[in-house]
């Protein structure tokens, strides 16, 4: 399945981000994906894009309610 259908070349570029970042499987905090991303000239709106394309999973902990992203495991696979 390519996930790359007709979207911009900064969503593309979001989507890499993302898949580099998501691939091993762990949970990242969703500000640290967003300060990273930025300095790599990707904004939040584009990012939050290039979740919905590849269906990252959103978890929110509710002890200090931060927000996560995990890759879904049919896109790892």
């Amino acid at each position: 399945m390519s996930v790359f259908r007709e979207i911009s070349e900064p969503q593309r570029k979001a989507v890499k981000f993302l898949q580099d970042e998501l691939s091993d499987g762990a949970r990242k905090e969703v500000r640290e994906l967003q300060t990273k991303a930025r300095t790599n000239g990707i904004y939040p709106r584009t990012l939050t894009s290039a979740r919905k394309i590849l269906r990252v999973a959103v978890f929110r902990d509710g002890q200090c309610g931060k927000f996560y992203w995990e890759m879904s495991d049919e896109v790892i696979k």
